[in-house]
């Protein structure tokens, strides 16, 4: 009888979990073309020259703001935030001992399974769980609109790797073995989920077998960290600048924030096709721009500024200077292609400027309200003058070879400034498609007949740009499903038009 006494006692303290669980989700842990194609070149060269000068930059103040920190160098976990909104078809949960007793009974009264289910979110060793739902039947769908927030090991968000479980609430049956599962993703944080919102569905699996699926929101929360640093970004490194700016504008307002922060200048659109009013008018009367392109163009700006800042930690500031000037040279060309088409070289330098310094103070503490912080006006101007000039940009260059309509909603930036580089060649050296032997510029510059690029990603920035007639490559994919000058495995969807007009 003591033994016995002894494990009720055991199986009491352990199982008021359901009730528990009403307190709130529990967590382990606290949350011009030759111009152009010699661009990188010539911004490699101004860098090295001016590391020495530009070194000395910063202030004494640095290191006290940086110690208000806790360090330059050490910067707070990023937060990752799931929001669970529902699950389809739930399954149902791996055995437990007793399961056969109780769905005998079940059975002889004519009763259906019911499961309490709830939400896990693990990576690494730090979890945090929703609370477990009303008991529903095996099958039905869950509605749960619960968000789940936990500490990222690590700023590098392409490298974040977590699992999602769904678990079924037991009392006494989960003592040993805890609560049995239900179904369970393991997702990593991509390109898609930076600086925007997007909704996905995935499905669960046990054993290899479908159990659901999980309808899901992925984002990131920057650290108060971040924006204390944006707050007095000149007294910080470049590389700790870069972190902060990312991880503000990685979260799913990031592409919003740089919307509302441009200068009323690049509001209209301009004359390469971006700008305009984000919902599909414009303002002033000028332009018409393309909403869904320049969301696109800035999307992709995020996504690299995540990657290089990430490449940057730690560094000084010579050595971070190339990486910024890279990053300056796209975000010019994103200027220049929102400006009218009689802005000069300065209007886009000075363009550029009045938009970081409205985007700084979008994201910093006081979220746009209020004065803006401190900003170094003459260390961005170092910067941009490292920046080759964008005013002559990729669309512009290739309206003037013959090239129009192209769909910037299926092409990356950097993929556009490769295809200007790779056509300028193509021009200079009077190259003829493989497939028809004709040249693909006529005596005028301009190209000749409809043209199908394909273009190859090597390392994290180069690109290797292919040119093809479009009917004859067309036609090659559907036979053989390569690229003819690699023989690597090629789809058609891959192939970008570059329309032209005869």
């Amino acid at each position: 009888r003591p033994k016995v006494a002894h494990r009720y006692c055991l199986f009491a303290i352990a199982s008021p979990r359901r009730s528990a669980s009403a307190e709130g989700p529990t967590q382990s842990v606290p949350p011009a073309m030759d111009s152009f194609a010699s661009a990188s070149e010539r911004a490699a060269n101004l860098a090295s020259a001016e590391m020495e000068s530009f070194a000395s930059v910063r202030t004494e103040s640095s290191a006290s703001a940086a110690s208000a920190l806790g360090g330059e160098d050490r910067l707070d976990a990023l937060q990752l935030e799931v929001d669970v909104l529902s699950i389809r078809g739930l399954g149902s949960p791996a055995y437990r001992v007793g399961d056969l007793t109780t769905g005998f009974v079940r059975g002889f009264l004519g009763q259906r399974r019911s499961l309490w289910p709830r939400v896990e979110l693990r990576c690494g060793r730090r979890t945090v769980s929703t609370d477990a739902k009303a008991p529903v039947r095996e099958g039905a769908d869950v509605d749960f609109n619960d968000i789940l927030r936990l500490g990222l090991p690590s700023r590098n968000l392409l490298e974040s790797s977590f699992t999602i479980s769904v678990l079924d609430v037991r009392d006494l049956q989960s003592v040993v073995r805890g609560d049995p599962l239900v179904g369970r993703v393991t997702l990593q944080v991509t390109n898609e989920d930076l600086g925007v919102e997007r909704e996905q569905e995935v499905q669960l699996t046990r054993g290899g077998a479908p159990q659901g699926r999980l309808r899901i929101k992925i984002g990131v929360v920057a650290a108060d960290a971040d924006r204390q640093v944006l707050d007095a970004p000149a007294e910080f490194s470049l590389a700790n600048v870069a972190a902060s700016l990312a991880a503000v504008l990685s979260q799913h307002d990031g592409v919003e924030t740089l919307l509302r922060s441009r200068p009323e200048a690049l509001r209209a659109g301009g004359a390469g096709g971006l700008g305009g009013d984000t919902k599909g008018g414009t303002k002033g009367g000028k332009g018409g721009g393309d909403p869904q392109a320049l969301r696109q163009a800035l999307r992709a700006w995020v996504v690299r500024l995540a990657s290089e800042a990430c490449s940057m930690a730690g560094q000084p500031d010579e050595l971070s200077m190339k990486a910024w000037a890279l990053l300056l040279r796209s975000a010019k060309q994103i200027v220049g292609m929102c400006a009218d088409r009689g802005a000069s070289g300065d209007d886009i330098q000075d363009f550029t400027v009045a938009w970081i310094r409205n985007l700084i103070w979008f994201c910093c503490s006081s979220h746009g309200e209020g004065p803006q912080p401190h900003f170094d006006e003459a260390r961005l101007q170092r910067l941009l003058d490292l920046a080759p000039e964008a005013q002559e940009h990729p669309l512009r260059g290739l309206e003037d070879m013959g090239v129009h309509h192209l769909d910037m909603s299926k092409v990356k930036m950097e993929d556009v400034a490769a295809i200007l580089n790779r056509l300028t060649q193509a021009f200079h050296s009077s190259e003829e498609d493989v497939f028809t032997m004709e040249p693909f510029f006529d005596t005028s510059g301009r190209v000749a007949f409809r043209i199908g690029a394909v273009v190859m990603e090597q390392g994290r920035s180069a690109r290797h740009v292919f040119l093809y007639s479009w009917e004859a490559l067309q036609q090659w994919v559907r036979q053989g499903g390569t690229n003819p000058c690699t023989n690597q495995a090629l789809s058609a969807n891959r192939i970008i038009d570059l329309g032209f007009h005869s």
